[in-house]
């Protein structure tokens, strides 16, 4: 440690098992280890805690700072993975909280300790309980005020021509422009001046309001980041270092981590102002900032209709937009209109989609879900939300799949020439599931991660993570609601093997067919808009067998029946019987 004096130390479990059981060593053996560079201090210890947040249990295991020097734990962090190191300073910068608590915690902590330096600037007190009271309303003003983001279902299928318009910092922006705090949403029949809001019964006051002033150097720095990006090239030499920082102050803020990270700014912001354990926090503000993000969406919308443009799906601050012939300059000729008219910035990033896809549910393949599409970009710049590759609990292996048929798909530049790939795409998932089968794929590849949202002696049913969970317990490891469980499936009871276990698995004791059904559903997720049922693509790439292909995807529905015959059945004279 002498000899390589480092500034940082990245470590996988270090809080939990290395560094205790290294300084436990030292001790038994009588050799000095100096983890901290200031020798003088003793190394501060934290105590383990679990809590629940958003519905979501999380276990933050005891911690071990040194003095002179970060420590990092990889593996007791929320989101650092995110933003890495680099990402953390500027958090510690922002927040002025330790680099080595704000990489453990939540982007959230920070913003509010953010908050809390604003309020000690302007001479706010801070309060130290939080806000509970609401503006008294009527029934109907509280239940066209209780909505949240705005969200247009998209209709299930392939479309060609896409764009997505983004509202650059949404959120933040609209409680910058509208001076949106906590402070200042009062009831419509204060006295006051102010901006008033009649269908929700608030009015808006024109004091300065502590959290747009706790946001706006970070909006600002953010959008000025990302306009230096646009204006140079990607084979410039600060492009790498702008691109890094850039991601960082994009991703910095969000605490939910399942959203887009154009949106986790606004995320952050905009939830805290309802949080339960914010320090600056009122529900009226929280409604008032959801009211105005619908109602500029809504005429983002009216814009894009009038200049020809359908509108194929919304997501709060996104607009998926769809115009045959349409090119870059007609889709940033709409950005511009809407960013003028609505007084928000608002970005195209000059991706033109040759074909997008919304995905419908595995049981209704006409019920679409919101979030849960892809787009495939020449250069690159995919949109993928909600898929199997896309969610933690997927083993690599059933990623790997899935982004072969992607890979395989994104050669198509015209939809109609997507059925043609099919039989490559078979042919890729069968010898897959062949290496599979022949116990060829790494186990690294087929760890499945879970988390535990309950003490171990809570569940009543055994489940495969709660079996993993135990044989970690038996083999002397502390096992805690809110932890992390890495396994794999076996097909002998007890049917799941702790990953973190001393005992090495037997590749021939892995559960292939759980493994093969896994990647089945991975590839029928993202063939499905092709107009492939779940029974023909089964027998597709399970069974071998031969059907028709789909050829019109622009109704999909109308080609469901036809697949489920063999493909001798087009045959003129052929007489089939169905048993």
């Amino acid at each position: 440690m002498s000899s390589f004096d480092p500034d940082v130390i990245q470590t996988r479990f270090g809080d939990g098992w290395l560094l205790p059981k290294l300084l436990e060593l030292s001790k038994k053996a009588g050799i000095s280890l100096a983890l901290n560079r200031d020798t003088s201090l003793p190394i501060v210890r934290k105590e383990e805690v679990d809590f629940f947040n958003y519905g979501r249990a999380h276990f933050r295991s005891a911690q071990i700072h040194l003095r002179g020097r970060w420590h990092v734990d990889l593996e007791n962090t929320m989101v650092f993975d995110q933003y890495q190191l680099i990402g953390a300073i500027e958090h510690a910068r922002l927040s002025s909280i330790s680099l080595q608590e704000v990489a453990r915690r939540s982007p959230g902590a920070a913003l509010n300790a953010m908050q809390m330096l604003t309020a000690l600037k302007r001479g706010t007190l801070v309060p130290y309980l939080r806000q509970k009271g609401e503006v008294a309303r009527s029934f109907n003003e509280f239940v066209r005020a209780d909505r949240g983001g705005l969200v247009l279902q998209p209709s299930p299928g392939i479309f060609d021509n896409l764009a997505i318009l983004d509202f650059s910092s949404m959120m933040p922006s609209i409680m910058i422009k509208w001076n949106v705090s906590p402070e200042t949403v009062v009831s419509i029949h204060d006295e006051r001046e102010g901006y008033e809001i009649p269908d929700i019964g608030v009015k808006i006051l024109k004091t300065p309001g502590l959290i747009p002033e706790a946001l706006r150097p970070m909006r600002d720095k953010r959008l000025a980041l990302k306009r230096l990006l646009k204006s140079i090239g990607k084979d410039d030499p600060r492009y790498p270092a702008l691109n890094r920082q850039y991601k960082f102050l994009v991703k910095a803020t969000d605490k939910q981590a399942v959203t887009d990270a154009l949106k986790w700014l606004g995320v952050v912001c905009y939830g805290r102002l309802n949080f339960a354990n914010a320090t600056f926090g009122r529900i009226s503000s929280h409604e008032t900032v959801s009211y105005l993000s619908r109602r500029n969406v809504m005429r983002a919308r009216s814009i894009a209709a009038s200049m020809g443009f359908e509108i194929k799906h919304l997501y709060v601050d996104s607009i998926f937009v769809s115009k045959i012939g349409a090119t870059h300059e007609d889709f940033q000729a709409l950005a511009d209109k809407i960013s003028g008219q609505t007084g928000l910035p608002i970005d195209f990033d000059g991706t033109i989609y040759p074909w997008f896809a919304f995905l419908g549910t595995r049981e209704n393949p006409n019920i679409s879900v919101a979030n849960r599409f892809y787009g495939l970009s020449p250069d690159g710049n995919d949109k993928i939300r909600g898929i199997a590759l896309r969610r933690c609990d997927t083993p690599k292996f059933v990623a790997n799949v899935q982004t072969s048929v992607l890979g395989i798909l994104a050669k198509a530049k015209d939809p109609t020439k997507l059925p043609y790939l099919l039989q490559e795409i078979i042919e890729q998932v069968q010898g897959q599931l062949d290496s599979l089968k022949k116990r060829e794929i790494p186990l690294e590849q087929l760890v499945v991660t879970l988390g535990l949202n309950r003490e171990l002696d809570q569940y009543s049913v055994l489940t495969s993570l709660a079996t993993a969970a135990r044989q970690l317990q038996l083999d002397g490891k502390t096992v805690r609601r809110g932890q992390r469980v890495r396994l794999i499936y076996t097909a002998r009871a007890p049917g799941a093997h702790a990953w973190d276990l001393p005992k090495e698995l037997d590749p021939c004791e892995i559960d292939v067919i759980k493994y093969r059904e896994l990647a089945f559903r991975a590839v029928f997720e993202v063939l499905q808009p092709l107009g492939v049922t779940e029974r023909v693509l089964r027998g597709w790439v399970l069974n071998k067998a031969s059907y028709v292909l789909p050829t019109d995807l622009t109704n999909p529905s109308q080609q469901f029946a036809k697949q489920e015959a063999p493909i001798f059945a087009d045959l003129p004279y052929l007489h089939l019987e169905v048993v």
